[in-house]
């Protein structure tokens, strides 16, 4: 008996020197994503794993290596995202199998991303329009495409080469006061206007549409400016020797420039009376005998360098008439070849005659009278005139009529701009709300005559002796 179990223990204990042979389980699926997504801005890239998980057994696990140092152990979802550093490297991203006993890798899939391959794209869609440019003064203007997404901050830089390194004020151009910037925020607006640029010089902008964290759409121009070119100055008159109307525009500055930073500069041979102004458009009164020539030209202002345009000029020749004057039909009974301007004594006063001059004037002759006073009036002054100083007669009433009030006259007036050798230059010159009644005088009387009226629609004269 004691032999049989030393037998059996020498058997078992053989049995147990020798190693047992243990074979893992074999595993046939095989690791596999894509890139779904890859935001540039943010350096973030999104990722599909693509691997048969439902069937993967127990004993493997899924590791991502993002390729930047980190790691992800068995992701609980198949679609995961990951942000990645800053700079130009090329990232390579793997999905590796491992088994768990022993930690062997058993296969995985690697891919790669360069960020510089993935552009990043515009937040807006702006497109600019047709840049309009003049001699001083640009315009730009530019339209967002992006439906729903208002662009959150506009900034505008302009220079004077494409690098920007000479950068100009947008605001203030070549001012003496301008302090240029690299950039200026200009607001939600859709167009810009460039002020006091140089003639004839090519600037470089760039607008930078920005929407957040610095993402932003540019967009970049140019544009040369025009050459300077005279004014336009013109000589109109309603008649061959009434009111001159000098018309003195065509400014190198555009209108709708809200800024004044040019000056139109006008120089008459002699000295007129303006009678208004509107806008470039200047009207005069002047001695019939004078002939008048003006010269204009335009420059800058208020810069270390002004620009100034070439001179024009323009000539008026006189046809030395006495008198100018439109009328209504019935203020005159004379042939409009005789009649002028004298002058006359009646009970101490000086009076002024509008009518037929073939004759001396009498205080009963029929035309206009004005009762000047005492005294001469004085050159370069106005003498008010109202229904009591200033009288029609005519035949075609038996009482004489004075001047009647009108909506838009402040006040009737006569401007005397020169007396000279007893000689009276003088015009009508309105006190007025509006130009249409600068030039008129009215007559009427209802009290005698209710359907009797005159007028005379504008007046120059000199006085010629009795």
């Amino acid at each position: 008996m004691k032999k049989y179990y030393f037998l059996l223990l020498f058997f078992m204990l053989s049995a147990c020197n020798q190693e047992p042979v243990f074979q893992f389980p074999e595993i046939t699926i095989e690791p596999n994503f894509k890139i779904q997504e890859v935001d540039a801005f943010y350096r973030e890239i999104t990722f599909v794993n693509l691997t048969d998980t439902v069937n993967t057994p127990e004993e493997v696990r899924l590791i991502w290596q993002w390729g930047d140092g980190k790691t992800l152990k068995n992701p609980k979802t198949d679609t995961l995202s990951h942000t990645y550093p800053k700079g130009d490297s090329t990232f390579y991203i793997s999905l590796q199998l491992f088994r768990k006993q022993n930690n062997e890798l058993i296969s995985e899939m690697i891919d790669s991303v360069r960020f510089s391959d993935f552009p990043i794209a515009e937040p807006y869609t702006v497109n600019m329009n047709d840049i309009q440019t003049s001699t001083w003064e640009t315009t730009i203007s530019w339209v967002n495409e992006s439906e729903n997404t208002a662009i959150k901050k506009t900034y505008l830089t302009l220079a004077l080469d494409e690098n920007f390194a000479q950068v100009v004020d947008i605001k203030k151009g070549h001012l003496l006061t301008a302090q240029p910037k690299e950039r200026v925020t200009i607001g939600n607006i859709d167009a810009y206007q460039f002020n006091n640029l140089h003639s004839e010089t090519t600037y470089y902008g760039q607008l930078e549409f920005e929407k957040e964290k610095g993402l932003s759409t540019i967009r970049t121009f140019h544009f040369t400016t025009s050459s300077i070119h005279p004014p336009q100055l013109e000589i109109n008159t309603s008649h061959e020797n009434g009111y001159l109307y000098l018309i003195n525009g065509k400014r190198n500055t555009t209108l709708s420039s809200s800024q004044n930073n040019s000056n139109l500069i006008l120089q008459a041979s002699q000295d007129l009376h303006l009678v208004y102004q509107e806008g470039d458009t200047s009207v005069y009164s002047k001695p019939f005998y004078q002939d008048i020539s003006f010269q204009s030209y335009e420059e800058t202002k208020n810069r270390s360098t002004n620009e100034s345009s070439d001179t024009v000029e323009v000539h008026y020749v006189s046809n030395h008439k006495n008198m100018y004057y439109t009328k209504s039909n019935n203020l005159f009974p004379s042939e409009d070849t005789s009649i002028g301007a004298q002058v006359y004594r009646y009970q101490n006063n000086y009076r002024l005659f509008l009518g037929d001059n073939t004759s001396s004037a009498t205080f009963d002759s029929n035309g206009i009278h004005i009762n000047l006073g005492p005294e001469m009036p004085q050159a370069e002054s106005y003498y008010y005139l109202n229904s009591n100083n200033t009288k029609l007669r005519t035949v075609s009433l038996e009482h004489e009529i004075g001047l009647i009030g009108n909506v838009g006259v402040q006040a009737y007036r006569l401007y005397i701009y020169n007396i000279e050798n007893d000689t009276i230059y003088a015009g009508i010159d309105n006190l007025v709300q509006d130009n249409t009644m600068k030039f008129r005088l009215m007559f009427k009387d209802p009290s005698i005559d209710q359907n009797f009226e005159a007028h005379i629609d504008h007046l120059l004269f000199h006085t010629t002796p009795q």
